[in-house]
């Protein structure tokens, strides 16, 4: 008798600050068809963290888009429902001593110069020094940043490009919660996949 294998859940997560553009409709297109096409679920998550770019027709809209073109989802998700899942992670960031305040404009960094392999500019982990206020995380009045380890990766991908970096160089650390208290993306995205069970 032959074991049944499980099969990873899959999403499509688009940023709802918008309409759905042609891309958009491809993209989710695409995405369910590979999932439907292997026996597997696919979950709309519907990324709605920025306060000033992201608004509740947009999802709206996105959801009758996404139903005129026929797919049906198993499960609808907004990431702003999500934020107990967000919160954790930056606690467990801070317990472990990775994240700190940044007094660093984006001119500040722009006038550095530094160019950053996506086409920005690099930030230089000027206030990587710092501590947490008094109160931790959430007393904090100014970006959080995650200090990122001296770790070098070398990844080539799917269409055999060869990708190096030395990210806390190269990039420096990123901003994992922005000033207004919004949670930046790349914080919020593996948080929501890995508590998911995403692939």
């Amino acid at each position: 008798m032959t074991e049944a294998v499980a099969l990873t859940p899959t999403r499509f997560a688009p940023s709802t600050t918008g309409a759905a553009h042609p891309g958009t409709l491809l993209s989710a297109l695409l995405c369910w068809l590979d999932a439907r096409s292997r026996g597997a679920q696919v979950v709309l998550r519907l990324e709605n963290l920025d306060p000033e770019r992201c608004k509740p027709e947009f999802a709206d809209a996105m959801r009758r888009d996404f139903e005129w073109l026929g797919l049906d989802w198993d499960g609808v998700v907004l990431q702003s429902a999500l934020c107990a899942q967000h919160d954790a992670a930056l606690e467990a960031l801070a317990v472990a001593g990775r994240l700190y305040p940044c007094s660093c404009s984006r001119n500040r960094i722009a006038a550095l110069g530094r160019p950053a392999p996506d086409g920005g500019f690099a930030y230089d982990n000027h206030c990587r020094g710092r501590s947490l206020p008094v109160g931790g995380w959430r007393a904090a009045t100014e970006p959080l940043r995650l200090r990122l380890t001296d770790t070098s990766y070398d990844v080539i991908d799917e269409g055999g490009l060869r990708i190096a970096q030395r990210s806390d160089v190269d990039m420096g650390d990123p901003v994992v919660r922005r000033r207004d208290g919004a949670v930046a993306y790349h914080l919020a995205v593996v948080a929501d996949d890995a508590a998911a069970g995403f692939g």
